[in-house]
């Protein structure tokens, strides 16, 4: 059971005072006078989504130079997830501080966790994901933010949703189609004819990978996005930061684009294709895309 004195004594420790008038932190961690097992059991616990979240269990191991969370788990609709995480704590080590943290997520599907009732989410599909994180720092923030490993996300069978179109929308590319056969203008109706391929982008395989060393950056050696006509092979890192500031470094992104089906014809009318055609039936785009800016306001 934890109780305010709790928090009293981590604020006196925190100012504690000396008789020469220095004030001494005491860097302990903050469950210091906590000892024993927590266990928190839920059987069902509903988002402001609408989602229900089912069998929440947390398990907690806690004594003064350690925090172990050996159990986290809980299950969706189609899915669950798993993990756990540790924090050690050794004041005779400059680095006070070991953090470790692992989650794996199976059958996810990200829709279905909308910021509001009425939102929609970009992405559709199935996901897994595993995270693996440790850190090392003289405070446990130092640690967090010093934090290196990788970050894996895989999907499939979903929809990646680029851009909404509205009804006008819709009856504007009719007509700019209509217009490019009346004025024969081949470019104006390949371009209204290829916008639609890249609204609705449904994919069969989706991969993105991120990892963080000892140099800080954010890389991403990988992102693969396999569709029914649209292939994207990505790669690129965002600037070395700390981890609470990483929406605002800049962004360095190369994609890489493929086509398939009609949409070859359109985007080859609009001479935006090279002439090879890879192995797995997309014909390659003649140059990269770069994306810059920053990964909160990417220049794209």
């Amino acid at each position: 059971q934890v109780t305010d004195s709790r928090n009293d004594s981590i604020q006196a420790r925190s100012n504690t005072v000396s008789s020469a008038g220095t004030t001494v932190i005491d860097n302990r961690p903050p469950w210091v006078d906590l000892d024993g097992e927590v266990t928190i059991k839920i059987d069902s616990l509903v988002l402001v989504s609408g989602q229900t979240i089912r069998d929440l269990t947390a398990k907690a191991n806690i004594s003064e130079p350690e925090l172990l969370i050996d159990t986290i788990k809980a299950g969706f609709e189609q899915g669950s997830l798993a993990g756990d995480a540790k924090v050690y704590y050794d004041a005779s080590s400059k680095s006070a501080y070991h953090m470790a943290s692992n989650l794996d997520l199976k059958n996810i599907d990200p829709s279905a966790f909308p910021k509001k009732r009425s939102g929609s989410f970009p992405v559709k599909g199935l996901f897994d994901g595993q995270f693996n994180f440790e850190g090392h720092g003289a405070t446990l923030a130092d640690a967090a933010d010093a934090s290196q490993g990788e970050l894996t996300i895989t999907g499939r069978d979903g929809i990646l949703t680029a851009f909404e179109l509205d009804n006008r929308s819709q009856l504007g590319l009719v007509g700019l189609g209509l217009l490019g056969q009346q004025f024969d203008r081949p470019g104006v109706t390949a371009m209204s004819q290829a916008i639609p391929y890249f609204k609705d982008m449904r994919f069969d395989n989706f991969t993105l990978k991120l990892t963080r060393g000892q140099d800080q950056k954010v890389h991403i050696p990988e992102l693969s996005f396999i569709g029914d006509n649209v292939r994207i092979n990505g790669q690129g890192f965002i600037a070395a930061s700390s981890l609470s500031e990483v929406l605002e470094q800049p962004l360095t992104l190369s994609l890489g684009l493929g086509a398939k089906g009609r949409l070859v014809d359109y985007l080859e009318t609009l001479q935006l294709l090279g002439p090879t055609t890879s192995e797995d039936g997309f014909r390659d785009w003649k140059q990269d895309i770069n994306i810059g800016g920053t990964l909160g306001d990417p220049d794209s």
